[in-house]
């Protein structure tokens, strides 16, 4: 049996290949960042999964809460199912949930139905949040049921600090709720600066100045005495040295200090440079530390259905080739037949 392949269904399959290519490229960013849809559907999805709440301690209000606070997509998911006997099972309140998220920086209250975002306060609170949320199986003739919603940070300040949410539940003026209070989700990412060396070396530099000062200032006072406002401007190794045109000698005590001072200064340079030396050593190793790499398990997925594609597409073409250079040997056969 010959399968043929057409050299527009190779052409088909290249570009189909391409387009593949360019969408994982561009769109495997904002598929990694999404939130999870699954979460808010159906209460299976929870099972073994978030840190749980329960009600158990109040006979007027039973059930439980989780929640989960995912750093990956910077999501903070809820799931309550609770039964609230206050709730008239006639009345059209709807019920609702109220959250107060703080930071370092900013403050936010949202409050939550099945319209939507009722009431916000804060900085930007539209701006900062996605608000996804599904209250279809809870309404005051149930007493209550099962909510799902989920907050997306979107404030670059607050993805990169720690967050504490509270939420409270209320149905109305008088049946109200403390669902759970100061619920950690933590972003917190912290900012790496290098040391500067400027300052110390600066100061360094600065005492050393200091120190040699100091012995200038001794060293003057075990010479003969001569004027402050006189300056060096030659110096000689032979035992004299002029000033202002004068000519004086240097005695043994003067030379014997001028030899510990030069030893004394020889030794705070050398301590500044090996000191300076550690501090570039220590630069150096801090800048050595990388940040471990890892596909997300999306990441990974897409290139198991790329490496798929990119092998099928190989196959296809292999089997135009062979079926193209199969066709030309019959047709050579039948040839040589005829003759």
């Amino acid at each position: 049996m010959k399968i043929a392949v057409s050299k527009g269904i190779q052409r088909f399959f290249t570009i189909v290949i391409s387009l593949f290519v360019c969408f994982c490229i561009v769109f495997t960013p904002a598929i990694a960042l999404a939130y999870n849809p699954d979460l808010l559907d159906d209460e299976i999805y929870w099972i073994d999964k978030g840190t749980t709440v329960s009600y158990t301690s109040n006979s007027y209000f039973q059930g439980f809460t989780k929640y989960i606070a995912n750093k990956d997509d910077k999501c903070f998911y809820l799931f309550s199912k609770f039964t609230d006997y206050r709730i008239d099972t006639s009345s059209n309140d709807n019920i609702t949930f109220s959250f107060a998220i703080e930071n370092e920086v900013h403050k936010y209250s949202i409050q939550v139905d099945k319209n939507g975002v009722l009431e916000s306060s804060g900085q930007n609170v539209f701006n900062a949040f996605n608000v996804y949320y599904n209250f279809d199986n809870a309404n005051c003739k149930k007493q209550g049921g099962g909510v799902f919603i989920a907050l997306e940070f979107k404030d670059a300040i607050d993805k990169t600090l720690t967050n504490k949410i509270s939420c409270e539940y209320f149905c109305g003026n008088s049946c109200t709720y403390d669902l759970f209070d100061n619920a950690v989700f933590d972003l917190y990412v912290p900012t790496t600066t290098k040391p500067s060396t400027t300052k110390s070396t600066t100061a360094k530099r600065t005492d050393s100045n200091k120190l040699q000062s100091s012995e200038k200032c001794s060293s003057t006072k075990a010479t003969v005495s001569k004027s402050t406002t006189e300056k060096s401007t030659k110096f000689s190794a032979t035992g004299s040295y002029s000033i202002n045109n004068t000519t004086r000698y240097i005695t043994q005590g003067q030379q014997s200090a001028d030899s510990n001072f030069s030893a004394n200064m020889q030794e705070v340079i050398s301590e500044n440079t090996v000191e300076a030396q550690e501090e570039m050593v220590e630069d150096t190793s801090a800048t050595l530390d990388y940040d471990e790499i890892a596909l997300s398990p999306t990441s990974k997925a897409l290139i198991v259905v790329f490496g798929v594609v990119l092998v099928t597409g190989i196959t296809c073409m292999l089997i135009g080739a062979f079926s193209k250079k199969k066709k030309s040997t019959d047709k050579k056969e039948t040839e040589n037949i005829n003759e």
